[in-house]
């Protein structure tokens, strides 16, 4: 087993792109990682699938395409608390989309931070085009059990706030993306004992496989742009992600 961690993947998202998830499961040979779920009710089909995989730690949430779902939280709540899970996620603000309204994502949002707090679970934010909001989210409350942002995207500004808000960071693909420097500043500029790396998986794949379908397999060529942009030596870089990665989990 080597000690990369992918901190961010779908497998049910990637089963339905065609990956051979029984195969890629017996051949997982990543230090850790978190599954993602794709629908609030699949928490029971992922558990099934990596119960043999305890270093594949899981998340479930309602993301904010959830306000045009009609989920109700408390029902959620109830149906989360039956079954094992480590994070509360993906969950956030996007206005790429526009779903809903901004007071129905901010709502739902929130209603899951504190949810979060009320079980001890850290959680995982997806951010997009979000930037302002999510800095006034990321202002009004304590994140004791901290998290992640995942595949981060956005302004300096909101890095430095979800740094004050004791979150780690965790870079995709992109920043393997010719035309991204602005994004490989903002990984120079993240603390290293902040930083996280993820495929995203089966979307946003590195180069220079961009454009296919995405897997965990891939998260090392991530990890080699990031050892370059911060002009680490390979092997102490990935050391360094995995000491972020234990003291999350066990935050």
């Amino acid at each position: 087993m080597n000690n990369l961690i992918d901190s961010h993947f779908h497998l049910v998202a990637m089963a339905a792109k065609g990956v051979d998830i029984k195969n890629f499961l017996d051949n997982f040979n990543l230090f850790g990682g978190i599954d993602i779920g794709t629908s609030v009710d699949d928490l029971p089909t992922r558990n099934e699938l990596l119960k043999d995989h305890k270093n594949i730690k899981v998340a479930t949430g309602i993301g904010p395409w959830g306000v045009e779902l009609d989920v109700k939280v408390a029902s959620f709540a109830s149906f989360i608390k039956k079954h094992n899970f480590d994070f509360i996620g993906e969950i956030g603000l996007d206005f790429y989309w526009n779903y809903g309204t901004v007071e129905q994502q901010v709502d739902l949002f929130q209603q899951q931070i504190d949810l979060a707090d009320e079980m001890g679970k850290p959680i995982i934010i997806h951010s997009r085009d979000a930037d302002k909001k999510m800095g006034e989210v990321l202002k009004s409350n304590a994140f004791n059990n901290s998290g992640i942002m995942h595949c981060y995207l956005g302004e300096k500004e909101l890095l430095k706030q979800a740094l004050d808000s004791n979150f780690y960071i965790s870079f995709a693909g992109p920043i393997t993306y010719k035309k991204n420097d602005w994004l490989r500043e903002l990984v120079k500029y993240t603390p290293t004992d902040r930083l996280l790396f993820e495929t995203d998986s089966p979307y946003l794949s590195p180069e220079p496989y961009r454009g296919k379908v995405n897997t965990p397999n891939n998260v090392e060529l991530i990890y080699r742009q990031g050892a370059k942009i911060v002009d680490i030596e390979f092997d102490n870089f990935v050391n360094k992600i995995k000491n972020n990665w234990l003291t999350l989990i066990k935050s």
